[in-house]
Formats: C-alpha cells, structure tokens, sequence
C-alpha cells in the first residue's frame, strides 16, 4: 500500500495507528456502542426483521427489550407488536405459558 499510494497512503496509516492506541475512552464509538452491538447480535436470531424494524427494537427499553428477547415463546411479530406498548406483567406470564407448552 504505501509502496503504490506514497504520502497519502502513509497519512492514512499513522492516523490508525494514532487512533488505535488511543484509550477506550477516547476512540471513537459506534451509533449505539457496546449495547448496539450486544442487542444486534441478540436480534440476529430473527432474519426476517428489516434495518427498520431492528431500529425500532433498539431504541425500545432495554430491561424490556432484554426480557422480551430471553422469552423462548417471542417471534418476530410479537416482538413488533409489544415494542410499542410494552410488556405487562399478565403478558409475560401467557408467554411463558405458552412457550412451556410448546417445549
């Protein structure tokens, strides 16, 4: 690289360097950091959601999303469905009535 692109490619690489032994408090993070990327990850069992959709996910309560996600009994439209008006504590409860159920 530095080879073929000369000073320009040189810049760009002393500004990774310079950036990578930054400490962690001062490097520059993602949209929603170490949460969007955990929950990303969590979402990533349901394929079938959109950018939009896994958005809309995100900027729900997390204590409420992380409880929605921990239920065996959640599919990707009772996800959709419960992200806007929450969870309640009977709603919980026939959930995992009917993820005992099934399992």
């Amino acid at each position: 690289m530095l080879l073929t692109d000369g000073g320009a490619a040189l810049a760009v690489r002393i500004r990774e360097e310079v950036a990578a032994k930054r400490p962690p408090i001062l490097r520059v993070q993602t949209k929603y950091g170490a949460y969007f990327d955990w929950m990303a990850a969590r979402l990533a069992k349901f394929p079938t959601l959109s950018e939009a959709e896994r958005d809309k996910l995100l900027i729900t309560d997390s204590a409420m999303l992380d409880s929605m996600l921990d239920n065996p009994a959640m599919d990707v439209q009772t996800l959709l469905t419960y992200a806007d008006k929450g969870l309640s504590y009977e709603v919980i409860k026939q959930l995992e009535a009917t993820a005992g159920q099934k399992g």
